[in-house]
Order: structure tokens, then C-alpha cells, then sequence
């Protein structure tokens, strides 16, 4: 029996870092340069039907890029004015390099990315990207973009 949770515990994962690299987006006030919060956020991948993100109200968000693609698009509709009652749909497109790294033996490979751009857009209209790293990583809460409305 003692065995038996020897070998079962040699075989737990020890890694303790996360293994999938989010893309993150902040949502910025471009009259006062500081974060601000969109309410009734959703965020799906383009030609997907999973909601990534279905908020009442957020200031950033982590999305996922696609593993073994340059180009990732999200469709997104958020309140863009205060006083707007229908949210606006824009499309979050990401052109990125992906590559793996090794964390260690225990984490495996994490696919980071490298952003070359981004853009934000409509029909009507496209919000400034600014590009604030260019590195997806795996580092919690760590945010790559900044869309300011």
C-alpha cells in the first residue's frame, strides 16, 4: 500500500506556472489615458460560436491566439458611450508569430507569440491599438494591448 501512493504521488504535475499564454487586451479612456470599464462585453473567436467573454462590465480581458496561425480575429460588441443603450460589434484582429518554449520538464511547452499588429474595426469606424508589448507570454495578468475609446 505505501507503494502504491509513493508511485502515485511521483506522478502529480509540479508545475506550477501557467502553461497557455493569454493576449492581453485593456480597454482604454483616449481623452484621459486611463483605463476604463465597457459594459455588457461579449467576446467570441471569429467563426466560432464559444463566448470567451460574457461580462456585465471589464476592464481587461486575456484571450487566447491561435496556435498554428499569424492571424487571430475575435468578434467583440461592447457599450462604446456612456449613454449608448445596444452594444457596438467590432472585430480584434491579431497578426502574431507563434512559438514554443519550454518551460521546464514538468510545465512542457508553452506556445508564446510575438504581435507584428493589431487592429480594432467596423464598419463605421476603427479604434487607435496601441501595441504596449509585443510579447504574449505566460505571465498572469500581463496585457499586450490597449484599444482606446
Amino acid at each position: 500500500m505505501v507503494a502504491f501512493l509513493m508511485v502515485m504521488m511521483a506522478c502529480n504535475n509540479n508545475c506550477y506556472v501557467p502553461t497557455r499564454a493569454l493576449l492581453g487586451v485593456a480597454f482604454m479612456d483616449s481623452a484621459q489615458l486611463k483605463p476604463v470599464t465597457v459594459k455588457q462585453l461579449t467576446i467570441k473567436g471569429e467563426g466560432n460560436d464559444s463566448i470567451l467573454y460574457n461580462a456585465s462590465s471589464e476592464q481587461s480581458v486575456f484571450l487566447p491566439l491561435r496556435q498554428n496561425q499569424t492571424v487571430t480575429r475575435f468578434e467583440m460588441s461592447f457599450l462604446r458611450h456612456k449613454e449608448d443603450t445596444v452594444p457596438t460589434a467590432y472585430t480584434l484582429e491579431v497578426k502574431h508569430q507563434p512559438y514554443p518554449q519550454l518551460i521546464s520538464e514538468e510545465c512542457g511547452c508553452v506556445m508564446f507569440h510575438s504581435i507584428d499588429t493589431a487592429t480594432c474595426y467596423n464598419a463605421q469606424e476603427s479604434l487607435r491599438v496601441e501595441i504596449y508589448s509585443t510579447n504574449v507570454i505566460n505571465v498572469e495578468g500581463d496585457v499586450q494591448l490597449k484599444i482606446s475609446l
